[in-house]
């Protein structure tokens, strides 16, 4: 026990509930801030244990920053609505070195890193995932990110990930493509039981597949433009 610690922060991804338990056994007495930021944006948002955040929030709007959220025209968005996440504050970068790229600040001076979510009334935020990711099932837009967290949260599930293929009758469907690490893999059948717990039916995968050598970028992220199927 480390007792008098009084705050642990973390970045990167949320804190695994599968963690909670241990945490407050290993840090009884410290608040958890987990924040949320993007290296184009710096510190964006931030969660206290303290204040109870909801379930899938990453926070409130750090100190300094103003979220908005805007749709495809650029024009903000009711609260609770979905769209595209800007952000106001002096953190923000200059722009990309790669001429390719436009400078992303906006006539207004806020950015985004291509990141959907929306914000509740209490101003907490929520994501939904990469605009670049999204994917559409029988006319509904799904995000894997929540597919992905989802399936992480298995108990013998390390990485995963989700991606689609082309679908005659749907457009696209859903695969999962999983690492279990050193645990024995999950049959098709729990897997499809866990994930219809959590989710609706049109976000459970059809397919689900292992990875043998789990691809990472130099950041530590899954590299979902080259994972292998076992």
């Amino acid at each position: 026990q480390l007792s008098t610690l009084r705050r642990v922060f973390t970045s990167g991804a949320k804190w695994p509930v599968l963690w909670q338990d241990q945490y407050k056994i290993v840090f009884p007495n410290a608040e958890l801030c987990e924040f949320y930021g993007a290296s184009e944006l710096s510190f964006v948002a931030i969660a206290k244990s303290a204040e109870s955040p909801p379930i899938g929030s990453v926070g409130r709007a750090f100190s300094g920053v103003t979220i908005q959220i805007k749709d495809t025209a650029g024009k903000p968005v009711p609260t609770n609505e979905h769209g595209m996440v800007y952000v106001k504050s002096n953190m923000l970068f200059l722009g990309y070195a790669d001429e390719c790229h436009p400078t992303p600040p906006e006539e207004d001076g806020s950015a985004t890193a291509a990141d959907l979510g929306f914000l509740d009334d209490r101003g907490f935020l929520y994501l939904l995932g990469r605009a670049d990711r999204m994917i559409v099932v029988s006319g509904k837009n799904i995000y894997p990110e929540e597919i992905e967290s989802c399936l992480a949260a298995h108990v013998a599930i390390e990485n995963a990930a989700v991606i689609a293929e082309p679908d005659e009758k749907r457009g696209q469907r859903l695969i999962a493509i999983i690492d279990t690490g050193k645990s024995a893999t999950p049959t098709r059948l729990q897997l499809l039981r866990h994930c219809r717990q959590h989710l609706p039916q049109y976000k459970v995968p059809s397919i689900f597949a292992l990875c043998a050598n789990w691809p990472q970028t130099r950041s530590s992220k899954t590299d979902t433009n080259t994972l292998t199927l076992a």
